[in-house]
This record gives C-alpha cells, structure tokens and sequence, in this order.
C-alpha cells in the first residue's frame, strides 16, 4: 500500500512540472502536452499537495483498509479450510459406504458358492437364507434413499 501511495505521489508531482497546452484547432479546443494549432496557450494547473492531517487521515485510512483486507482473508482461509474438511470426511464416509456395499455383494456371492457346497437341504436353504439376507441389506442400504 505504501509503494501505491508513492507512486501516486510520484505521478501528481511528475504532472505538476508538466506544462499543458490549450489549443484551438478548427473551432474545436483541445489539451495537449506539446504545443499545437496556431496560438498555443499554456494552461495553469492546479494540482491539489495534501497537508500533514490529509497525509495522516490517508494513512489512517491505509491502515483500516490492511486490517480489514486481513480478516477477510482470514476468512476465507477459514472457510476453505472448513471446506477441505467436509469434502475428506464426506470421502472417508463415501469409502466406507462404498465398502460396506462391496461387503454385502461378497456375502451373497459366497452364500451362493456356499450353496453349491452343500447336499443336503436344509445347509441349501439356510445359505439361500444368507443369500437374501445379503441381497436385501445390499438393497436397501446401497440403493435406497
């Protein structure tokens, strides 16, 4: 902010020594800064130089402008920070679904297998009983709303 104000500085007090030309040209007037048209007339200007209490008050004014540029930056590292955090425990729950799902579709495959395993009925049975269970659970926790 100070390298802004010195530069500003810089420029008023660069145009100040500058001369500035009035001219008439055609019936239109214009402003140069080299000398134009016929009768050229140098132009006075009046080029405001702040006081020590404009200076101050700028100053105070730079000051309160760095504070509140601060907090909200602040802010907004906050916030992508609370943001980082959201989007890696929506992830982390996201993974743990998708494996809880992956789970329920490993169980019903198995209890299929299991089945072929078996010769007697009620082994067949109690794995088809699995098998549904599975299915059902997959079902309704992965697809369900």
């Amino acid at each position: 902010m100070r390298g802004v104000l010195f530069l500003l500085l810089l420029a008023v007090s660069a145009s100040a020594s500058a001369q500035v030309f009035k001219c008439a040209v055609n019936g239109v007037t214009t402003y140069s800064e080299r000398p134009c048209g016929e009768k050229p007339k140098t132009v006075e200007l009046n080029v405001h130089q702040p006081d020590a209490r404009e200076r101050a008050l700028a100053r105070q004014r730079a000051a309160v402008d760095r504070r509140d540029a601060a907090v909200v930056d602040y802010e907004q590292a906050r916030l992508e920070s609370e943001r980082r955090v959201e989007r890696s425990q929506r992830a982390s729950a996201e993974a743990s679904h998708n494996a809880k799902c992956a789970g329920y579709e490993r169980g019903a495959r198995n209890a299929v297998a299991e089945r072929e395993m078996y010769r007697t009925q009620p082994f067949r049975d109690d794995a088809d009983r699995r098998r549904k269970e599975y299915e059902a659970a997959h079902f309704s926790e992965c697809y369900a709303k």
